[in-house]
């Protein structure tokens, strides 16, 4: 079990790159590609960073330390947020290579630019709200 919780943020983690990859290779317009590949990537390093303390975390709390409570719920969200945007990603990348693979050269996301800027805003928040939580694991 304590291995199932300690993969759980790594988990987390490379599905919603992967997804962000997925989306990635279907975007046309560019400069939104290329501003998603960028902050797939710098969320990427930030979780390669962030995830061995949530591990650390979530085993000692495991093991029965009630002082880390608190940091464990703010785990737990935290992940809960990346496999959320992992959803939400796979859920537009999915349609689109469907789409692509029955029609090459169709772009199903071409004249949606609110829906790319939504998804580059909810990496932007969740890219925050890891660098605003990060103070709270080095204490620990």
């Amino acid at each position: 079990m304590n291995y199932a919780i300690r993969s759980g943020i790594t988990l987390a983690s490379t599905y919603a790159i992967s997804q962000c990859t997925r989306l990635a290779t279907t975007v046309s317009d560019k400069r939104l590609g290329a501003e998603l590949s960028a902050l797939q990537g710098l969320l990427d390093r930030k979780l390669q960073i962030i995830s061995p303390a949530i591990d650390l975390i979530e085993f000692k709390s495991g093991r029965g330390n009630v002082f880390l409570e608190s940091a464990v719920s703010l785990a737990r969200s935290l992940r809960q947020d990346v496999v959320a945007l992992g959803k939400r990603l796979e859920g537009i990348a999915l349609p689109q290579e469907r789409l692509s693979d029955e029609r090459p050269g169709v772009n199903a996301l071409e004249g949606h630019e609110e829906v790319l800027r939504s998804i580059l805003h909810d990496l932007r928040d969740l890219l925050s709200r890891i660098d605003h939580d990060i103070p709270y694991y080095n204490w620990l």
